[in-house]
This record gives C-alpha cells, structure tokens and sequence, in this order.
C-alpha cells in the first residue's frame, strides 16, 4: 500500500475525532465490539473493514467508536462489530461494505481538503 498524503493524514484525525465525539452520549461512546463505556478521547475510531481500503477508509458506516483493547490488540472482535452492524442497518450491510471495499477509488487532495473542511464542520456543528 502507497503512503498516505500529509492531506490524507489530516482527513483520518479529523474523521477519527468525528466518529468519536459525534457518536457519544452524555460524554461517553460506547465500544461498538464489547460495550465498554469511555470518554472519546480514550477511543479509538475503529474500522469495520481495514483502513488500507480507501473505498471504505472514510465510510461512517464502517467506522465506530471502538475501545483500544478491542481495536489495538484482539483484532477489532469482528464478531460483535458485525453484530452491531447488522442490528443498526440491517441485514446484507456486511456484504455491502465487503463489495464496496474493493470499488476502485480515485481522490485526489482537493477532494480530501473538501472532506477534511466537511468533518471539520460537523464538529463544529456538534451541540
């Protein structure tokens, strides 16, 4: 896999940070694979499907709050992250990500500079 840009860098930390504090309540996020209750800044923004998929990378539904045990060292659990998956957008969502992880994609930096202004926007956004 080629290096990430410096620009495609700032995309995942901002995206990262949106997963994160988007997704908590009352100042917790809840690991997607075990339930763990943290605050976002001890999360990780854990991918369902690998981030070296840059179909995928940067897709909120393949992204979750995800406790560092689960993310960092047992390998993401897969099993309860499908679970939650399939609970939270049905059944076939799995197989839809798998299909679209291998959709080729061309982004260049001015599209990932828009992206990195969106996400920026969205945490501006947050209540």
């Amino acid at each position: 896999m080629a290096s990430l840009t410096k620009n495609e860098k700032a995309l995942d930390k901002i995206f990262s940070k949106w997963v994160r504090y988007s997704r908590a309540k009352n100042g917790y996020c809840v690991c997607v694979s075990c339930e763990k209750m943290e605050p976002p800044e001890d999360m990780d923004a854990g991918h369902y499907l690998s981030r070296e998929h840059k179909a995928t990378r940067w897709n909120e539904m393949n992204c979750w709050p995800q406790c560092r045990s689960c993310n960092r060292f047992k390998e993401g659990r897969k099993d309860g992250y499908a679970l939650f998956l399939e609970k939270k957008y049905g059944h076939g969502i799995l197989q839809e990500l798998e299909k679209q992880k291998w959709t080729p994609v061309k982004i260049d930096d001015l599209q990932i500079m828009a992206m990195v202004h969106e996400y920026k926007q969205k945490l501006h956004d947050l209540p």
